[in-house]
């Protein structure tokens, strides 16, 4: 352009040219370290240039200082439109916060969050007052700013342009009101979140040059690098975080320096030469190269430091792999179930054996295996298995212990075992193996294992079916009980049981009863088996103790009771009686046996029998043998006769009790009997065992003695059981 003597050159009046000369600056002070520069965003602007203003609630820093306060209580109006056009007030301008550029009627009262832009409205042209125009002129192009509801302030924004709208008119009462309006743009989005006419006042505000940058490039920062040995370094924070907050975002209060405020950091007080320096303390953690992971020692034991009250020594937290802090068993015995405190060792339970581990001691053995000197170097010293190869399974809920001795069971050989001073010893062995056996086999629930002291036993429980106990008085099981407890323990001579979550305990003087839940009657069972390879013949039971007592005895070949005792000579006495017949005839269920002797056949109906008041006439081709015994005739013990039964189609019917014999008729008692003989049928006769009945037959007699909870009054004594016995072929 010729006229303005630059010819040929095209000026563009926003274009700025900016020279810069790379130069190359060798110092001791830039030796080691480098440099970053960060580039303006709003996030430097907001959280680095202008610091502590990232919050609307943050109260006024030394960094920013209102410079003017305007718009005080200003009139916040929205426009709705309606008849008598917008409200207006001389007090002050109207603020309105635009989310569009529409018709002032559409504008909101509170800024909306996505949107740059807010506008002034000013009263009609014929009465702006010279204070509401002084708004425009320090809300301008570049000012800094915020708005402010009560003590809460906002962010602080910076305008970047101020645009006016077309002035907008409205008729009101006839008379034309012309209303100013002006549109500014800020540099970022609203984000204070104010609603409905929450802003008091705008602060016109100027940053202090002394505490931020005052380029628009920011920010160089000078960094020394760490040596490579301090990078796996991690340093405890002040406050523990539950675990349970994983994976939650967190903001630590941990730090290790000082800002400035002008991009320079110090991490010694007055950053100051010889100054104290901001430490990170003495617990810090690193990483290892191995990779991390579970391992699961079953068979080791390790041990913490010290700890000793008397000299204020707690170090049980302290795990120093650098010393010789662990024990680790043979692993071919299993893991280990249990470990039980005896006298100065350490006794480990495992799955498939049981160790004494010398503690603060080790032993020196000679050629022969026995030890002559021991030393205390070691916590945990020389592991001695215990002869005999069991062990505990993995039932550790059956251990327990008394005195010298400890008891426990083991599932996997079917035993239950006592450890004592002697070593191992099977005590299921003693007349229960057998037992043991099958109880171990069906058993899939928990074995628990307690010791009564007031009944100076061991007693096994398994769970959901009874518990039985071992005696060391008699080295022998002595009993079966039918409490069934969750956990038992001793304590104070007294034994205690926990069914769920109540407590009981054993020593109560209510009798039969366990958990609330009441048992009829008290029994023991005990075996006659004398020469078990001979049939025998139990005649008669005898027993020294206390009254009250009732018998029951089951032979192979039939059964018998002792109800009433006679008194002889300090012994309750009695001959065993027959038990009596029952026999259903719908479900064919009964006690009665065909196969013996007080059941016997007489022959097949040859006349249809007839039947009169209940009273069946049945009559044979034969005369009836003379053992069949009626009703009253004098042979007969008591006032009854023998029961008749027919047999049809495989079924045993009962028909009643004999009345009379006469050679080969018989007359039947059916009364309150609904099946009827009929011709051909089979006839059998079965004579009262009660009466007819003495003794036993069979190679064992099986006694079980009952005593009713009515009777018992505190303790009834069985101290000793007798029978008269003989061979019966003999």
């Amino acid at each position: 352009d010729s006229s303005t003597g630059n010819a040929g050159l095209d000026l563009h009046p926003d274009l700025t040219v900016q020279i810069q000369k790379k130069q190359l600056i060798d110092s001791e002070d830039f030796s080691g370290k480098f440099f970053v520069k960060i580039p303006d965003s709003d996030s430097i602007q907001s959280d680095v240039v202008i610091p502590g203003y990232s919050d609307k609630n943050t109260k006024t820093t030394n960094s920013v200082s209102i410079a003017d306060d305007i718009l005080t209580n200003p009139v916040v109006t929205y426009f709705d439109g309606g008849v008598g056009g917008p409200s207006y007030s001389a007090v002050a301008p109207q603020l309105s916060f635009e989310d569009t550029n529409a018709n002032p009627a559409d504008d909101g009262n509170h800024p909306v969050d996505g949107t740059q832009t807010f506008s002034l409205i000013l009263g009609p042209s014929d009465d702006r007052r010279s204070s509401e125009k002084d708004v425009f002129n320090k809300l301008i192009a570049g000012a800094t700013f915020r708005f402010k509801k009560d003590n809460n302030k906002g962010k602080i924004y910076t305008i970047t342009s101020v645009s006016a709208k077309t002035d907008y008119t409205r008729v009101h009462g006839g008379v034309t009101y012309t209303y100013k309006i002006s549109v500014f743009t800020v540099d970022r989005l609203f984000e204070d979140g104010f609603t409905g006419g929450d802003v008091d006042r705008i602060e016109i505000v100027k940053i202090d040059p002394d505490t931020t940058f005052a380029t628009s490039n920011p920010a160089v920062f000078e960094t020394v690098p760490k040596k490579d040995i301090d990078t796996d370094i991690y340093y405890e924070m002040t406050n523990a975080r539950n675990i349970s907050s994983l994976g939650t975002e967190a903001t630590l209060n941990y730090f290790n320096c000082y800002s400035f405020g002008n991009g320079v950091e110090s991490d010694t007080i007055s950053d100051d030469f010889n100054e104290v320096r901001i430490g990170k303390g003495v617990r810090v953690s690193t990483t290892i190269l191995e990779p991390y992971s579970e391992d699961r020692q079953s068979s080791g034991l390790i041990y913490s430091g010290l700890f000793n009250s008397i000299s204020n020594i707690n170090e049980t937290n302290q795990f120093t792999a650098g010393l010789k802090i662990t024990k680790n068993l043979n692993p071919v015995y299993g893991s280990i179930q249990k470990l039980h405190a005896r006298n100065s060792d350490l006794i480990a339970l495992c799955e498939d054996k049981v160790i004494k581990i010398l503690a603060n001691k080790d032993a020196l053995f000679n050629a022969d295996g026995n030890s002559n000197i021991t030393s205390n170097n070691n916590v945990l010293g020389q592991a001695i298995p215990f002869a005999g190869e069991f062990g505990i399974s993995k039932n550790p809920e059956s251990f327990a212990s008394y005195g010298f001795r400890a008891y426990f069971t083991d599932k996997s050989r079917a035993t239950i075992l006592r450890l004592s001073a002697d070593g191992l010893t099977d005590i299921s062995s003693k007349g229960m193996s057998t037992f043991f056996e099958e109880k171990f086999q069906g058993q899939s629930g928990n074995i628990i294992g307690s010791y009564d002291e007031s009944m100076s036993s061991y007693n096994v429980t398994f769970a959901g079916d009874e518990t039985i106990s071992f005696k060391e008085a008699v080295d022998g099981w002595t009993t079966r009980l039918s409490g069934v407890p969750d956990f038992a323990a001793s304590l104070n001579n007294v034994y205690y049981g926990i069914d769920g979550i109540n407590l009981y305990r054993y020593d109560s003087s209510t009798k039969n009863t366990f958990f609330d839940t009441s048992i009829a009657n008290s029994t023991i069972t005990m075996l006659f088996n004398d020469a078990p390879d001979k049939v025998k013949n139990f005649k008669t039971l005898s027993y020294q103790g206390d009254s009250g007592w009732t018998a029951e005895v089951f032979g192979k070949h039939n059964d018998g009771a002792v109800d009433a005792w006679e008194d002889r000579e300090d012994l309750y006495f009695n001959f065993i009686k027959g038990v009596s017949e029952n026999w259903n005839s719908s479900t064919q269920t009964g006690n009665l046996d065909f196969k013996e002797f007080n059941v016997q056949g007489i022959g097949q109906i040859s006349v249809a029998p007839t039947e009169s008041n209940s009273i069946w006439t049945i009559t044979f081709a034969e005369p009836v043998t003379n053992m069949l015994k009626a009703k009253g005739d004098g042979t007969q013990t008591g006032d009854f006769g023998d029961t008749i039964f027919v047999v049809n189609s495989g079924n045993v019917n009962e028909i009643g009790e004999v009345i009379t014999v006469n050679n080969n008729v018989i007359t039947v008692d059916g009364t309150g009997i609904s099946y009827s003989p009929s011709l051909n049928d089979f006839v059998l006769f079965a004579k009262k065992r009660t009466v007819e009945t003495s003794g036993v037959v069979g190679f064992t007699g099986e006694v079980k003695f009952t005593l009713p909870t009515a009777i018992a009054s505190g303790s009834k004594e069985l101290f000793a059981v007798n029978s008269e016995v003989f061979i019966s072929s003999e």
